[in-house]
């Protein structure tokens, strides 16, 4: 059985959901704090991730920049600093489950200093985290 990663937008509470109950239209409540948001089908998530609006001022076009940089910058931290964990995760395939709690450290510090706005508009820290830390391989 396949399962797929949802993440509360209010208060980033993850919940694992098998793949097979995620329908267009579906929504959940968040058991933590009750907020009620959409789940986005995998084919349809990616599909929306690779379509972003370009920033439209230049204010917005600095904090893109700011964010793709940030998300780069953590991503290779991980590859230093827990260099024996990521290579062994590599190595065994489980990647995403050996480094969850930096990859979860890393979103959290990626969300206190990019604000939402960005966030939503973009998916620099799964392309940096996919790209850098799972070396191409999609850990998001």
């Amino acid at each position: 059985m396949n399962y797929i990663i949802v993440e509360c937008p209010s208060c980033n509470k993850k919940y694992k959901v098998p793949e097979e109950k995620v329908k267009p239209g579906i929504k959940a409540r968040c058991k933590q704090c009750g907020t009620i948001f959409p789940i986005t089908p995998p084919e349809e998530k990616k599909v929306q991730e690779k379509k972003y609006a370009p920033p439209a001022t230049e204010e917005e076009k600095k904090l893109y920049e700011k964010a793709k940089r940030l998300a780069k910058i953590l991503a290779r931290d991980i590859t230093r600093y827990y260099k024996e964990k990521w290579e062994r995760g590599l190595k065994q395939g489980n990647l995403k489950e050996t480094l969850k709690n930096e990859i979860q450290k890393s979103w959290q510090y990626y969300c206190e200093k990019i604000p939402e706005e960005i966030r939503l508009k973009t998916n620099f820290f799964e392309e940096a985290f996919n790209e850098i830390v799972g070396k191409g391989q999609n850990l998001f």
